[in-house]
Formats: structure tokens, sequence, C-alpha cells
């Protein structure tokens, strides 16, 4: 469970979903020996040419490239590199099988990062993962997409290290339930209107405030960064923020309905 880090069998692992998955679309398209099936070729090609810049005419089709480009991804780069190709390939391919693949070698080894619904995700323990999947269970109720949304791109934004960005949509994803529920266009009214339905204990309703306060007043997290000063913010303050508001979303959610 150690974040920025994937271990030797998970990398093997992702590397044998990808080249099982390669060898069947070659049986399914009866490609000539050594290109690629029609998926895979879409895949490589269309990475080639928007993450790679890559033109169209220069880029090979055949297995053998894709694996002298791909393979050093998942064998010897960063966590960062290495997680991002598997989250790009899990939003392009069609179908689901990839990711339903991607996802169970992930969780049965123990990642710090689990792929969900094709975002890459950082669970620094198994208490957090809970909480972010029980806030993206209730947000599948009519009405809260908007929340779902924001927790994901939290998540992933948090994988890529852009902190900042990870505890602000974290803390939007609770303003968005928050409007949903109520109606209301600030945090602390709609708490107050909630707490009319449901009474909640002061020192609770105070803390939930602080928590937005603290984002609202942060430099460079819910406004622009002022000079060259940078965002008092890091791993540590945007792992905290995404499990906690998740934990919130789900207890509004619940208190609400």
């Amino acid at each position: 469970m150690a974040l920025k880090t994937v271990s030797p069998v998970l990398r093997a692992r992702l590397w044998d979903v990808i080249y099982s998955s390669v060898e069947r679309d070659q049986r399914r398209s009866r490609t000539s020996l050594g290109y690629l099936g029609d998926e895979w070729a879409r895949l490589y090609r269309t990475h080639a040419v928007t993450q790679r810049a890559r033109f169209a005419d220069s880029v090979e089709t055949t297995k053998n490239q894709l694996v002298t480009n791909w393979r050093p991804v998942l064998e010897k780069l960063n966590y960062v590199h290495a997680l991002g190709l598997v989250e790009w390939l899990a939003r392009n391919s069609s179908g689901e099988q990839l990711s339903r693949e991607f996802a169970q070698a992930m969780e049965e080894e123990h990642c710090a990062y689990r792929l969900i619904e094709n975002n890459i995700v950082p669970i620094a323990s198994e208490e957090e993962g809970r909480a972010i999947y029980s806030a993206l269970e209730v947000t599948s109720r009519p009405g809260l997409g908007g929340a779902r949304a924001h927790l994901l791109k939290a998540g992933s934004s948090l994988t890529t290290g852009q902190y900042a960005d990870s505890v602000r949509e974290s803390i939007h994803a609770v303003e968005s339930v928050a409007r949903s529920l109520t109606g209301e266009a600030s945090l602390q009214k709609a708490l107050a209107e909630i707490s009319k339905k449901h009474p909640m204990h002061p020192a609770l309703k105070q803390g939930f405030n602080n928590i937005y306060g603290y984002t609202s007043d942060a430099n460079g997290i819910r406004h622009p960064m002022i000079g060259d000063e940078a965002a008092m913010v890091g791993e540590v303050e945007a792992i905290f923020m995404l499990s906690s508001c998740a934990a919130f979303v789900t207890y509004l959610a619940n208190v609400a309905s």
C-alpha cells in the first residue's frame, strides 16, 4: 500500500493484461503475422499521435513496435508514467474487459492506487479506500453526478502530483452535494438548512465549516496564486482532504435522504 510505488509483480501483471489482450485481438482480427489487430492498432496509433506527437504516417502498428515502446513504461519508468499508460488505455479502449483486468490486478496486488471508473485514484489505507468507495456509491444517486465527477478528478489529480487541484476538486464535491440537496449557494447555508431537518452538533458543523475555510483561505487552492507563492498544500493534505471530503459527501447524502 505504499504511495508513489508500483511493485515489480504488479508491473509484470499489468503488462500481461496488455500483452494478452493484444494477442487475443490479433487472433480475432486475423491479421498478418507481426501486425496488431484492429483494436490495438487503433489504440497504438491514437496514443502515438495524441500522447507522443508522432505523425500518423510514421507510426508502424506492429506488435514489435508496441512492445519496444510500451514495455519499458511498465517495466522501468516511475509510477506516474506506468499508471498513466494504464489509465489512458482504460479510458480509450473499446469495451470494459481491459479496465476490469487492470482493476483486478491492482486490487489483488494491494496497490496504493486503484482504477475506479477509468480514473487512477490513490488509496493510502483500506479505511480511506472504503470512504472513497462509499462516497462513489451514494453519488450514483440521481442528481449527485457532479459530486461523483469531482471526487474522481480529485483522485486523478492527486496521483499526478497536482495537490492543490486535488484539494479543490475534493471540496467541490462537497459543495456540489450540498447545493444539489438544498439549493443553497454556499456550504455554510446548506449546512444550516440540513441541520434544520437533521440536528447537527454545533462543534461538528463548525468543523465542517473550518475545513471549507481552510480551502478558501489557503493561497492557490480556491483562489489564484499571488506572485510566486506556492499553494500551502502537499500530498499529505491532499490525501486527507480526499478521504475527509468523501466521508463528508456520504454523510450529507445519507442525512438528506
